[in-house]
């Protein structure tokens, strides 16, 4: 509705300037918004998170968690809303745009409609889901009384996970690619993702505004049992690939030998470091260090790391 037909008492809207109009694609509650026909969902929302997967899927070596963890300046945001607003979204080219700034056009589609992806009225039944099992989480929302919602909530999972494979897929090309034994760690993965989304998807209805900080474990605790729990109908990076640091002979066996390394000395050599250590060298400074290794039964650890520290062996 335009500004000017606001303050008049008729619900018809006049012919004004343009300058005058409100535009309101981004802001407007969700279920009035343009809606995607394939989906049912507001078409700006599906249309961004779509264009930001397919865009990584056709360059790998992009990360989507990146392009949400960036903040465009506010200058650039108000560009993009407008440049949404002005034109028939079903016909706009998002690959013409930054993947940082699309990830930025969900967050504020996300955040800025009055009434959020939970609506106010569900928003303590969710809460109160954060200790149930996982049947009964799964129950409530299939069985859950709002279907424009819940089908708005499973969409954007599937998002969160999508991106979670993304990035998995990424991190098995570069360990491939390069040959690390530096192990996924999807942990600190799905920690920035709910870092990134858990208030677009938990937002407290005003009068308990303030309870906010106080729910705000419940919020992150609830969303990662939502990504490793629930059935979105959505592929996980597969369980088995999330193993643990190889055993130290695995890591010794691909390295350089550590016998030939100057600092390392081995069982049979303790003596000659004990003789090394003891004598006053010049050659003994500040900082230099050696590794003893030993696998006799009075010693706790196989590896002791020894550093000269003010003239002594600390």
């Amino acid at each position: 509705m335009h500004r000017q037909c606001s303050k008049l008492p008729s619900k018809r809207c006049i012919h004004t300037n343009k300058q005058l109009e409100c535009h309101t694609i981004i802001g407007t509650d969700f279920n009035d918004q343009p809606i995607d026909s394939k989906t049912q969902l507001p078409i700006i929302i599906t249309r961004l998170c779509q264009s930001l997967e397919n865009i990584v899927q056709d360059n790998p070596i992009l990360s989507l968690i990146d392009a949400y963890r960036f903040s465009i300046e506010s200058a650039r945001i108000a560009q993009l809303r407008k440049l949404i607003n002005d034109n028939d979204i079903e016909k706009m080219d998002f690959k013409k745009m930054e993947l940082s700034e699309l990830a930025s056009l969900v967050k504020i589609s996300l955040k800025e409609p009055g009434i959020g992806i939970i609506p106010d009225e569900n928003y303590e039944d969710f809460l109160n889901l954060v200790n149930a099992p996982t049947q009964v989480i799964q129950e409530f929302v299939r069985n859950y009384s709002m279907p424009f919602y819940v089908d708005f909530l499973k969409f954007i999972m599937c998002h969160i996970i999508k991106i979670w494979k993304l990035d998995y897929d990424l991190a098995m090309t570069n360990i491939n690619q390069h040959h690390t034994v530096k192990p996924y760690e999807p942990e600190r993965v799905v920690d920035k993702l709910v870092a990134i989304f858990k208030q677009l998807i938990f937002r407290p209805p005003w009068p308990m505004i303030m309870s906010h900080a106080r729910n705000d474990k419940d919020h992150v605790h609830l969303l990662k049992r939502f990504i490793y729990e629930i059935d979105w109908n959505a592929e996980r990076p597969p369980l088995n690939a999330f193993q643990q640091t190889p055993p130290i002979n695995t890591l010794i066996s691909q390295q350089q030998s550590l016998d030939k390394c100057p600092w390392f000395y081995n069982r049979q050599d303790n003596q000659l470091l004990t003789n090394k250590l003891s004598t006053k060298s010049v050659t003994i400074n500040d900082g230099d260090y050696y590794v003893r290794f030993s696998t006799e039964a009075s010693v706790s650890a196989p590896f002791t790391l020894v550093v000269q520290l003010d003239g002594q062996q600390r």
